[in-house]
C-alpha cells in the first residue's frame, strides 16, 4: 500500500470527481499508513492505525463519484461490502480538509461462487419427527454450511442446525429451511428450499394398561398405564364396569364394590400432550366379579 498526504481540500474532492483527485500529484507521507485493509470476496476490511479520527472515501476511481464516505475512529474497524471490480479507498483527515492515503487499487468482486442446490428437505412434517436439510450439490467440500429453519416465513429462533423437530408451534405450519454456504476465497451462496406439507400432529407412543390384583368384592386393583411418551404427556385414568363408565373412578387403583358382582372391570387410559392427537387405550377385561367365599 502506499501512504499518501495530499494537501487537497475536500470540496476540490467533490467539484473535480474523486477518480480525478486520486490522480493527482502527491508527496509521500512520513509517518506511515493511517488506515490498513485486507480485501475478501466482495468486501474491503478496513482498521484505523493512524491514531487519529479519519474520514473514508470509497469506490470505483473509474467514476465521477464514489460509493460512500463515513468516519472512522482511532483503532476501530468496518466492513465495506462492494459489487466494483475496481476499487479504491481515500482517507481524508476527520474535519475533511486533508487527504492523507490513497490505497491500491483492488479487486474485491475477483472471486468464484460456491457451489449450490436448492436443499429439500426429508422426513415427515409431523410434530416429534425429525427433519434434515439434505445440501447434496453444495462444495467445495470444506465448504461452511449454516441453517436457518422456518415456520410459515418466520424464523424459528435457535433452529440452526441441519436438523428439526417440529414442535407443537408448528401444527398445521409449513417449514422452509434456508442454508448459506461461505469458504474463504469464494463468494457465498444462499439456497432456501420449498415448503413442507403443512405440519400434522403428533402421535404419541401408548402402551396397553395391565390390571393386577383379584376381581374379587372388596380387593383392590392395581392398574398400571405402561410406557407412553414423548415426555411431558399427561396420562388420565378411567374404570368401567363392562361398557359402563363407573362414576369417580379416575385413579390408578379401583376397589372392587358390589355393584361390579358378576360384571368385567376395565381400565382406560388417556393421554394427552399439546401439538399430538389424544389417544385412548383401553386394558383387558377383568374375569367377572365375584364375591369372596366366606
Amino acid at each position: 500500500m502506499k501512504s499518501l498526504r495530499w494537501v487537497v481540500a475536500a470540496v476540490a474532492a467533490l467539484v473535480m470527481g474523486w477518480s480525478t483527485v486520486a490522480s493527482a500529484p502527491v508527496a509521500a507521507a512520513a509517518d506511515g499508513d493511517y488506515v490498513s485493509y485486507d480485501v475478501g470476496c466482495g468486501y474491503v476490511d478496513v482498521q484505523n492505525v493512524g491514531g487519529v479520527k479519519v474520514k473514508i472515501m470509497y469506490g470505483d476511481p473509474n467514476r465521477k463519484k464514489p460509493d460512500g464516505v463515513f468516519s472512522l475512529a482511532a483503532g476501530k474497524d468496518k466492513r465495506i461490502t462492494t459489487k466494483r471490480k475496481e476499487f479504491v479507498f481515500l482517507v481524508l483527515s476527520s474535519n475533511g480538509k486533508y487527504l492523507l492515503q490513497v490505497s491500491d487499487e483492488v479487486s474485491p468482486q475477483n472471486c468464484p461462487t460456491v457451489a449450490s442446490a436448492t436443499p429439500t428437505i426429508t422426513g415427515t412434517a409431523q410434530v416429534g419427527q425429525q427433519l434434515t436439510a439434505d445440501t447434496t450439490g453444495w462444495g467445495p467440500s470444506d465448504i461452511t454450511l449454516t441453517y436457518q429453519w422456518y415456520r410459515s416465513g418466520k424464523k424459528i429462533k435457535g433452529a440452526t442446525a441441519s436438523t428439526y423437530t417440529p414442535t407443537k408451534s408448528d401444527k398445521g405450519k409449513r417449514l422452509t429451511v434456508k442454508v448459506t454456504g461461505a469458504l474463504s476465497g469464494y463468494f457465498g451462496a444462499t439456497k432456501t428450499s420449498k415448503a413442507t406439507a403443512k405440519v400434522k400432529a403428533g402421535v404419541l407412543t401408548t402402551a396397553e394398561p395391565a390390571i393386577s390384583g383379584s376381581a374379587v368384592v372388596g380387593a383392590t386393583l392395581h392398574g398400571a398405564s405402561g410406557a407412553w411418551g414423548p415426555a411431558g404427556v399427561k396420562l388420565s385414568y378411567q374404570w368401567y364396569r363392562g361398557a359402563s363408565k363407573i362414576k369417580g373412578a379416575t385413579k390408578p387403583d379401583y376397589k372392587v364394590a358390589k355393584k361390579d358382582k358378576d360384571k368385567q372391570l376395565v381400565l382406560k387410559v388417556t393421554g394427552k400432550l399439546s401439538g399430538y392427537t389424544t389417544k385412548t387405550v383401553a386394558s383387558a377385561p377383568t374375569a367377572k366379579v365375584v364375591v369372596a367365599p366366606l
